[in-house]
């Protein structure tokens, strides 16, 4: 009999719950059955790829089991069982002993399950996309101005806080005649799904966006870098906000 291998991935860009999620996942494993390889991926593009719209997210063997929340230690090993448990038997080939087909039969009666709630979650999560775009209409955006959107993902740790609040500081303490003549404004917005595909989004972003007869988007993606150093980061945005700007000029 083989070995079950499984691939854990955390996605995450290093913020203090991915990390946490990280040994607490490889803490639950350690109780497990089965050998597992444990992967962070802190890529933005690669989040996007996968799907993941709210961090931190852990991936089972290409199937997301959940995002935006780091599980108790006896949720997170029940969810690894159960899910490792169902991808083993489905793959596992039928055989003609009735005794071992009834025990492959729980087994795919649990994958069934498992599939059936991830349809329903999927469901759910387009319908309440879909209800906070038809109830919640956008932001008009200023015919020539500059919005500086700070874009959020469900659960927000003290980091994510700390940065819009670091950026919105440096638009209000750099930018005031900006602001007053309406050629830029600060934005936060949690972002949807169409929101997160179009741009690229996999986490917290700060976006400048110019629309107009010449629409224009640039991702500050080194905010998560400079999330520990406040002048550093005020710096950052300051410059690309009035880099921004003066482009259009």
């Amino acid at each position: 009999m083989t070995t079950q291998q499984n691939t854990i991935v955390i996605y995450g860009p290093g913020c203090t719950r991915c990390e946490e999620l990280e040994l607490r996942t490889r803490q639950a494993v350690n109780a497990l059955q089965g050998q597992y390889t444990i992967r962070h991926e802190r890529d933005a593009a690669a989040m996007a790829a996968a799907g993941i719209l709210s961090t931190p997210a852990l991936e089972l063997n290409g199937s997301v089991l959940f995002s935006g929340k780091v599980p108790p230690m006896h949720e997170l090993q029940r969810l690894l069982a159960e899910a490792a448990g169902s991808a083993s038997a489905a793959a596992e080939p039928a055989c003609g002993c009735c005794c071992k087909c009834t025990s492959k039969g729980k087994g795919g009666k649990r994958f069934m399950l498992w599939a059936a709630v991830a349809v329903l979650a999927i469901g759910g999560i387009k319908y309440i996309n879909h209800s906070q775009r038809a109830e919640t209409p956008a932001a008009p955006a200023a015919a020539e101005g500059v919005r500086a959107v700070y874009y959020t993902f469900g659960k927000r740790c003290s980091t994510c806080l700390r940065m819009e609040t670091w950026a919105r500081e440096a638009v209000e303490q750099n930018f005031a005649h900006e602001l007053a003549q309406g050629l830029l404004r600060f934005e936060t917005q949690e972002a949807d799904a169409d929101t997160a595909r179009q741009y690229g989004l996999a986490t917290k972003s700060l976006l400048l966006h110019r629309a107009g007869a010449a629409p224009r988007t640039v991702n500050l993606t080194r905010i998560w870098e400079l999330s520990r150093d406040e002048a550093a980061f005020k710096d950052y945005v300051t410059g690309e906000i009035r880099a921004f700007l003066n482009a259009h000029e």
